[in-house]
């Protein structure tokens, strides 16, 4: 058996790597980058793993990793290389596309599977949240954990994507001096402070298009009584409202009249409403 060999330092993975018996010699190399990273993964080789919390083996985890990808490939190839992966999901933009297809062609004959996303660049943070939020609801379930790897792409990706992470509750890495760390991430409870009329407010605001300009309107499409919005939206000493909250925005239109205007942090609690409900294992 080779040498032990512990986990990257800051490693958010609950496994480290233990030993490798090479059964078919040294991997061949993907490309000029990855063979100068020294990639040790080869899919044929009898792996052991050992459980930080028991010090007992345990089979292979099944890691769905997910990176953002810039015009640098070696952190994701860091990345799978530090790292057991079972599925490998790029996040891109239409300019980094080739670089994302290009990791496409190098990890693929590590019998790793690969799935780029081309994200839209006027709306990066819904994008990336729906995609982020899709992907863990769809999958999520088939993986022993989610890892994100902010590392590569542009920074309003980059930042997309680890708030992603936040509101998903999912693992996030960067990658410096050539080996990965981990980021704090919280998962949020936002059914703790958000009550359900409330909910509903925001659900109707996001169906009409994000503002309505009639108190009456909005009380008719939330189903909440005219007498309990402003308690809804402004609060009171004892209830933060939706606009204290940073969920919606009230200006002042023409002849008086309030328009009520849901926010980019109201879009994304709702995102992380649905991902909250409970999932069914496949």
């Amino acid at each position: 058996m080779a040498e032990a060999k512990t986990g990257p330092p800051g490693s958010p993975c609950s496994f480290r790597l233990f030993g490798q018996i090479r059964q078919n010699g040294p991997q061949q190399a993907m490309t000029t980058k990855a063979s100068e990273l020294n990639h040790p993964f080869n899919p044929h080789e009898e792996v052991m793993y050992i459980d930080d919390a028991t010090r007992r083996p345990v089979n292979r985890p099944r890691l769905l990793h997910i990176a953002t990808v810039g015009a640098e490939a070696e952190p994701i190839l860091i990345q799978v290389r530090d790292y057991p992966v079972s599925k490998m999901v790029l996040l891109t933009n239409e300019e980094n596309e080739k670089v994302a297809e290009g990791l496409r062609r190098s990890i693929a004959p590590l019998s790793i599977d690969v799935e780029v996303h081309i994200l839209d660049d006027d709306d990066i943070l819904m994008a990336t949240l729906r995609t982020v939020g899709k992907i863990v609801a769809e999958e999520g379930m088939k993986y022993d954990d989610i890892i994100i790897n902010v590392s590569s792409g542009e920074k309003m990706l980059t930042c997309s994507a680890l708030s992603a992470a936040f509101v998903n509750g999912v693992r996030a890495i960067g990658i410096k001096g050539g080996m990965p760390f981990s980021l704090p991430v919280l998962k949020f409870s936002y059914t703790e402070l958000v009550s359900e009329p409330k909910v509903k407010i925001l659900e109707a605001l996001d169906q009409v298009g994000g503002a309505v300009e009639s108190l009456n309107q909005l009380a008719e499409l939330a189903g909440v009584e005219k007498s309990l919005l402003s308690y809804h939206v402004r609060g009171s000493r004892d209830s933060k409202g939706l606009e204290p909250l940073g969920l919606v925005e009230v200006d002042r239109a023409q002849q008086g009249r309030l328009v009520i205007k849901i926010t980019e942090m109201g879009k994304l609690m709702l995102i992380g409403r649905v991902l909250d409900k409970p999932r069914i294992a496949v």
